[in-house]
């Protein structure tokens, strides 16, 4: 099988690759194409043989019909949260919607036969009342299928690893500050789940053609507020903080 991994230097995208790998070496046969918009020797010599790396600007439809000239399955793990100059004018959201949409389009012209979307968990509430980060990963997987691709999508929310960004977020916070102002969307429940976990649905999806057109939630056990998983770090790493609740929706406050 010959899949591409589209923002596979991204956190899940390096812990796949890794999977894979091992994978392999067990006796699977893959072959491997990593997508990238800047490669250095370093990446290049990485799982040599196994791992091809491509230079691969999602913007650029193009690149994207390059990069999956040839291949079976497209891995999508590409998300946006902040402004590129690539498209200076836009949001996060229109960056991930052109993105998702050249690659749909790319999968569709290069016969790519399934496409695999790692998006997130949404709850079951009226689409306009969805943050405008959930109203992108579920427009991003509706893009994804539009050109009668076939998809599979695993809906996530936090996923927690030692490289994870969410992580270092919540470690950092913990560590750095004896007071944490806690505004309003860290009372906000969310079903945290462990890398590991989501590199096996991935793996499990990728192996077994009966998932294609379907969408799984995937989560651990536990429900859990952004303000308790603060305490339970600040339990962790043996330190007393003091948290002062805020009826406030601030991003501006959150990146202070």
């Amino acid at each position: 099988m010959k899949l591409a991994i589209a923002g596979a230097t991204g956190f899940i995208g390096k812990g796949l690759l890794d999977r894979l790998d091992s994978l392999c070496k067990q006796g699977a046969e893959y072959e491997i194409i990593a997508l990238s918009r800047k490669i250095d020797p370093l990446m290049e010599g990485a799982k040599k043989g196994i791992v091809t790396w491509r230079r691969c600007n999602g913007f650029s439809l193009i690149d994207a019909e390059r990069a999956l000239a040839g291949t079976d399955v497209l891995i999508y793990l590409i998300h946006s949260m902040l402004p590129a100059t690539a498209l200076s004018q836009g949001n996060f959201s229109d960056f991930d919607l052109y993105m998702a949409d050249n690659f749909a389009r790319a999968a569709h012209r290069c016969g790519v036969k399934r496409i695999i979307y790692l998006g997130g968990l949404i709850p079951d509430v009226p689409e306009d009342l969805l943050s405008d980060h959930l109203k992108s990963r579920l427009e991003v997987e509706r893009a994804l299928c539009q050109y009668q691709n076939q998809l599979t999508t695993l809906r996530a929310g936090l996923i927690v690893g030692k490289d994870g960004s969410s992580f270092k977020m919540m470690e950092r916070l913990v560590q750095r500050l004896p007071l944490l102002i806690c505004p309003r969307w860290t009372h906000s429940r969310c079903q945290p789940i462990d890398i590991e976990d989501v590199l096996q649905s991935l793996t499990f999806c990728l192996e077994n053609e009966e998932t294609a057109g379907k969408c799984y939630d995937i989560g651990g056990p536990d429900v859990l507020t952004y303000k308790s998983m603060l305490q339970e770090t600040a339990k962790a790493l043996n330190v007393k903080r003091e948290m002062l609740d805020t009826p406030y929706l601030s991003p501006s406050l959150s990146r202070l």
